[in-house]
C-alpha cells in the first residue's frame, strides 16, 4: 500500500528525472550550462563574409524606394485610395502630409506606412477634413 510520503518521494524523483531529460514543467526558455559552445574564429570565415555589412543586417531600402512602396500601398488600399497623402522619406523616417476624410483613414495610413519593411518611424503631418 502506498502512503503519502512514498507518493511524494516518487513524485519528486519522477519530476527530477523528467526535468533532466528535458521535459520541463514551465514555459521558460532553456539555458544549457556545462560545456561551452565552440565558435569558429572570424579569421576562419571567408574575408568577404566577415567584412560584409550585408551579412550582419539586411540592407536598408532607399528613401525613394520607401516612398514609392508606401504610395503604392495607399493606392492599393480601398480605404485610402483617392486621398491626398504625400510621402516624404529621409533615412527611413517617413513624414505623411496632406488631407484625409477621417481619423480612421489617418490612423490607417500611419499603420500602413509603418508596416513597410525598412521604415524606422512615421511622423504625422496630415489633417482631417472637417
Amino acid at each position: 500500500m502506498w502512503n503519502r510520503k512514498a507518493v511524494l518521494g516518487w513524485s519528486a524523483v519522477l519530476t527530477l528525472a523528467l526535468a533532466s531529460a528535458g521535459w520541463a514543467t514551465s514555459n521558460k526558455p532553456k539555458v544549457k550550462t556545462g560545456k561551452a559552445a565552440t565558435v569558429a574564429p572570424v579569421a576562419a570565415m571567408p574575408a568577404e563574409v566577415a567584412a560584409s555589412p550585408a551579412a550582419v543586417s539586411p540592407a536598408q531600402p532607399s528613401d525613394q524606394a520607401l516612398s514609392e512602396q508606401i504610395s503604392a500601398a495607399f493606392k492599393a488600399d480601398p480605404l485610402l485610395d483617392g486621398q491626398s497623402i504625400q510621402v516624404e522619406a529621409r533615412g527611413g523616417n517617413i513624414t505623411l502630409r496632406g488631407e484625409v476624410a477621417s481619423d480612421v483613414q489617418l490612423n490607417h495610413a500611419l499603420d500602413l506606412a509603418g508596416a513597410i519593411p525598412g521604415v524606422r518611424a512615421v511622423e504625422n503631418a496630415m489633417l482631417v477634413k472637417s
